[in-house]
């Protein structure tokens, strides 16, 4: 099952970076019809000063003889949206109000 990823350090704690990036929601992905997504794989891996977010999309190809034809145009496509998303989760924590409330849902007072 093909898959894609995207990844973006955040300056914050993983706790905080996970509820962060709950505020800001699921990534709204315009998917080509030959393309049948599996439930997004969110990482989130401590770093020395903050959080490596990982978002990984895997996904099956119907019908299979399409994907010898769309494999890298599907991959750059899926990876631009999801980079696009972990830029929205970027700005957010760029926003104190947003990353206070974060914290607070995180436990982190």
């Amino acid at each position: 099952m093909p898959q894609v990823s995207a990844d973006v350090h955040v300056p914050l704690p993983p706790s905080v970076a996970r509820a962060l990036a709950a505020s800001v929601g699921e990534p709204a992905l315009r998917l080509p019809p030959h393309v049948t997504p599996e439930p997004l794989t969110w990482r989130f891996d401590a770093e020395r000063d903050g959080t490596l977010v990982v978002l990984t999309l895997a996904y099956a190809v119907d019908p299979g003889w399409v994907r010898s034809i769309t494999h890298e145009v599907t991959q750059w496509s899926l990876a631009r949206q999801l980079r696009t998303h972990l830029a929205t989760l970027t700005d957010a924590g760029g926003d104190p109000v947003r990353v206070e409330r974060a914290r607070s849902s995180a436990g982190e007072d």
